[in-house]
């Protein structure tokens, strides 16, 4: 079968972004006719037009520093405060040795071996002792920021909302009402197969801030604004393909088709970011648990205690040889025994005889 005759059609032709300077120009002078043969012309038209687009967005071949990354107009601490949300994570300076030390909230006290400190409790003053939930409320709730358009999507489908957990305080003294601790940077955020076409096996995160229902594809085209919101994903390297599927580049060390893997909620791997437990993956609440059942079966206790410059010394600079602001501390109170934590030495005068300290019994 043959074709001949005058054929007009219009087409828009997009190159790959380049970085273009008055010494390396780029130069749109060569038209390919593929298929031609001997005698055949191409025309092109006098409305033929040439827009260059400039992206804000980085290219192939960009070099990227974190400062890129995070440029979301937000400080090194409103970082490190998100990522503490997250994790329940305990912040102390060692002085000393110049160092912040960072850990959850499980490990950083130490429930072994605790030190009875019942014989310095100062009785001529009064203990006073009150429900650790007085200044909570009744549900607590842990959430990551909306203004994802695909999140939205999944949470109207399916209902709920992704990323977020809400447990019941039963402490009697927690007020009739609901806190929210709401993320303040990141947001959650899913991923997708079937949306690259040499690797549909990959699962691709979606992003984007695209206002249509449209589904996977109209996040993907809405490439004039890749400004979306901060999301925070675990990295698990590069993730084989099957044979017959190619991400392009990079590639695994060993040459084999694969493609790098990110994601927020992965239960093909095992893990989520999530609070919630989620497709038999275990949330982040287990972070905040502790705490939970500090709030539904522990007390507040205030008394005076006798405490030396030493003993204050080692409490706020903790060289593991005394009692630290991470230990367990073992009282006795009206014959009742239990252990309790150090919150607060309020006022710490060297010459008195006591000082008032403020500790939370322990759940155990």
């Amino acid at each position: 079968m043959e074709e001949r005759g005058r054929l007009d059609i219009s087409l828009t032709v997009r190159t790959a972004p380049e970085n273009i300077t008055p010494s390396r120009p780029k130069f749109f002078d060569s038209i390919f006719f593929g298929g031609a043969e001997p005698g055949m012309v191409l025309t092109m038209s006098n409305l033929t037009w040439l827009k260059p687009v400039f992206y804000a967005q980085p290219t192939e071949g960009s070099t990227l520093s974190f400062a890129d990354v995070c440029a979301h107009q937000a400080t090194q601490m409103d970082l490190i405060s998100a990522i503490r949300q997250m994790y329940n994570l305990q912040f102390y300076t060692d002085p000393r040795a110049r160092i912040v030390r960072i850990e959850p909230i499980r490990t950083f006290h130490f429930d072994k071996n605790p030190t009875d400190w019942t014989s310095r409790i100062d009785l001529s003053r009064p203990i006073q002792v009150e429900e650790l939930g007085s200044e909570l409320a009744r549900e607590m709730v842990w959430s990551y920021r909306s203004g994802d358009n695909a999140v939205s999507r999944f949470n109207r489908t399916n209902g709920g909302q992704l990323g977020r957990w809400s447990t019941r305080v039963d402490n009697t003294a927690a007020a009739d009402s609901v806190r929210v601790w709401e993320n303040a940077m990141f947001t959650p955020s899913l991923t997708v197969a079937n949306a690259w076409a040499g690797a549909p096996s990959a699962l691709v995160l979606q992003a984007g801030s695209s206002s249509t229902d449209e589904g996977f594809e109209a996040v993907v085209e809405a490439t004039e604004d890749l400004n979306f919101l901060p999301k925070i994903v675990r990295y698990e390297g590069m993730k084989a393909l099957p044979t017959g599927e190619s991400w392009g580049w990079p590639v695994a060390d060993d040459g084999a088709p694969a493609y790098p893997k990110a994601a927020f909620h992965a239960p093909e791997s095992g893990y989520t970011l999530c609070f919630e437990d989620r497709d038999g993956c275990t949330g982040l609440h287990t972070a905040w648990d502790q705490d939970v059942g500090l709030w539904n079966n522990s007390r507040r206790v205030t008394l005076w205690l006798a405490l030396s410059p030493t003993d204050v010394e080692n409490i706020w600079l903790p060289t593991g040889y005394g009692v630290d602001f991470r230990s367990t501390i073992a009282l006795t109170i009206d014959g009742e025994h239990g252990l309790y934590r150090l919150e607060e030495i309020v006022d710490y005068d060297p010459a008195a005889v006591s000082t008032k300290c403020v500790l939370v019994k322990s759940e155990k």
